[in-house]
């Protein structure tokens, strides 16, 4: 469950920065469009990419 001040902050650094929020969810739409096969170079890529956005 996530804290009502953690959804507050991070509303308030979507109007902060909404040119970096657009290209995140342009990013998501993206890679949720894209379905690699598995163990393919490109679905290691997707996924090495997603642990480091969620590390962030």
């Amino acid at each position: 469950m996530v804290k009502e001040s953690q959804k507050h902050a991070s509303r308030a650094w979507e109007k902060r920065n909404p040119e970096r929020t657009s290209y995140l969810a342009l990013r998501r739409a993206t890679f949720n469009f894209v379905h690699p096969k598995p163990g393919t170079k490109a679905e290691r890529a997707i996924q090495a990419n997603w642990m480091i956005i969620l590390m962030i």
